[in-house]
Formats: C-alpha cells, sequence, structure tokens
C-alpha cells in the first residue's frame, strides 16, 4: 500500500496524498454516495460510492487505476485487492475501504485505507486520481471522505474518534509540503521502512507522517508511535512478527533512544 508515484499511463500526479479541490461537494440523502461537481457544469459531475462487494464491476476499474498509476512494486496485487474486499466484513472492529469517483459510470479515482482499532489511527493506504479529473480536486475529496469514514469506524468500535491518520509518502515528494502547510500534518522524525509488498522486493525507506484528528488532546509519544507502527506492519502488509525485522528493529531502538 503505497505513496510515491511515477506519472505513467496519464494518471495525476499529484495521486497520493491530494489535489486541490474547487468545486463544492453535497451529500445526498439517499445513500451514501456524493455528487460532485457544479450545477452550472454537469460535464464534472463526479459521484463518490464504495465498494464492498467483490463481484463489483467497478473493483476491476479501480484495480486498473491503481495498477496504471503506480509502479509493480508500490500497489497490492489484483488479487490481494480482491480478497481484502471479499474478507472486509471479518475485519471488525478493524475496517477496510476503497472508495471510487466516478463521471458517467466510470471510476475516475480511487483511494484505500484501513481503521486500525488497536491504535485507534486510519491509515491512508492509496489515493489515485485520473490526470484530468485531478485538476476537479477529486484526490482532496477522496481523502477527505476516507477520514469521514475512519471517524465511523471508530465509533463503531467504541471510540468517540480517531486519534489521528497516518500515511507515508516519498521525502522529496511535493505533495509532503502541501499536506504539512494545509493540513497540519508532522512528519516522524525516524528512519522508517515500508516493509516489502511481494517476498522479492526490499524494504522502501519513507516519511511516516500523523495528522491528529482536529477534537483529538492525546499527543502521540514515543511509545504509541512505535505501537502504531507495529500495527501498520501487521495489519497493512502482513508482517508476523515485526520484532523479527532489522528494519523494524533499527525504528524501536531508535525512538527507545531519543
Amino acid at each position: 500500500m503505497k505513496t510515491t508515484f511515477q506519472n505513467r499511463h496519464g494518471i495525476d500526479p499529484c495521486v497520493h496524498l491530494e489535489c486541490t479541490f474547487e468545486t463544492p461537494v453535497q451529500r445526498q440523502s439517499e445513500s451514501l454516495e456524493t455528487v460532485i461537481g457544479a450545477a452550472s457544469s454537469p460535464q464534472n459531475k463526479q459521484i463518490i460510492d464504495e465498494i464492498v462487494q467483490g463481484d463489483d464491476p467497478s473493483l476491476s476499474e479501480a484495480i486498473v487505476l491503481l495498477q496504471n498509476g503506480l509502479l509493480p512494486h508500490e500497489v497490492d496485487s489484483e488479487a490481494d485487492l480482491r480478497n481484502s474486499i471479499e474478507k472486509r466484513s471479518t475485519f471488525f472492529p478493524d475496517s477496510y475501504h476503497m472508495l471510487t469517483t466516478k463521471q458517467d459510470g466510470k471510476v475516475t479515482g480511487v483511494s484505500i485505507g484501513y481503521y486500525i482499532a488497536e491504535v485507534n489511527i486510519g491509515f491512508i493506504s492509496y489515493v489515485v486520481v485520473e490526470k484530468d479529473s485531478g485538476r476537479l480536486g477529486l484526490g482532496k475529496v477522496l481523502r477527505t471522505e476516507l477520514l469521514r469514514k475512519f471517524g465511523e469506524d471508530a465509533k463503531n468500535a467504541g471510540k468517540s474518534i480517531p486519534l489521528g491518520y497516518i500515511g507515508e509518502v516519498k521525502d522529496n515528494n511535493p505533495w509532503l509540503q502541501m499536506l504539512i502547510r494545509n493540513y497540519q500534518v508532522t512528519p516522524f522524525d525516524l528512519p522508517y521502512m515500508q516493509p516489502p509488498m511481494r517476498a522479492d522486493d526490499e524494504p522502501s525507506p519513507l516519511v511516516l507522517y500523523f495528522q491528529k484528528h482536529p477534537e483529538s488532546t492525546v499527543a502521540l509519544d514515543n511509545r504509541m508511535i512505535l505501537q502504531s507502527i507495529h500495527a501498520i506492519y501487521r495489519k497493512i502488509y502482513d508482517v508476523k512478527n515485526p520484532e523479527d525485522c532489522d528494519y523494524f528493529q533499527k525504528i524501536k531502538s531508535f525512538l527507545e533512544e531519543k
């Protein structure tokens, strides 16, 4: 579940995290869908929806969009993505979300995230939009909706609100600076490594960042940061025992010495 991005196949380079958002959002009371786009611009009308069934035809489109927008080592396999959708109902008190935007029935953007109940944090995995659609600010809309879902997840898990949200990004990605500037995101000062996506891959050095929930009064200390990384490794990357990983031990030693 990735954050770095290479501009390929006409996918928006602002992918991972957000794009600017200029068009108003209206919520439809009759469903979870959201209409995006000014009434005066029906050609820009986009719908946000959530994929919750493995046989949803939008799932295949969303997977293709992810695969076209990310390098092979940056995205989960198609089998893993489908498996997550099919088993999402078994994750409680955790929760998995795959959100899409659509225009005229075509998937134009996708965001994926996972709420981790044991640390009460939402993990942002992907936000990818088509290049032309990115000009509508769909990346930001998808990410904002994902955070709203994490709020619902926290309540369902018996929490009042999530402590905040965590994501990964390359240190030279301009969107990290945008997040810091516009969303009070705090990059963690630690030697974070993203576990390999596949058995033959190597861990990747990334910046791990934290966005505090605006109503949260809890500040993450080093112990809580380590607990969050431990949970991310297990829940997101299927690392059965993070303690066995050299890169986790380096993070642990770094935080314990600070």
